[in-house]
């Protein structure tokens, strides 16, 4: 059976065009966090799987990622 696309050729576009991707990849966390399925899981997986970058750099980024959207989070709360 063959495949609807071939994972080379994304690997390759993800490979020349890093910055743009992780800009892609914030995007889609951020939408992630703000319909409450948890954007934080959501770029673990992408930084992870398309990016090839270690674990715990990967968390790292996450936590970094987290920090300001809860301080958002807790701002809007509080406005409310």
């Amino acid at each position: 059976m063959r495949m609807f696309f071939n994972f080379k050729y994304i690997n390759l576009f993800f490979r020349k065009n890093k910055f743009m991707i992780n800009i892609i990849f914030g995007i889609i966390a951020g939408i992630g966090t703000a319909i409450g399925i948890g954007g934080g899981t959501i770029l673990i997986l992408l930084l992870n799987f398309f990016t090839k970058m270690e674990q715990y750099s990967v968390q790292g980024i996450n936590l970094i990622f987290f920090i300001p959207t809860s301080l958002l989070a807790i701002y809007m709360d509080l406005k409310n």
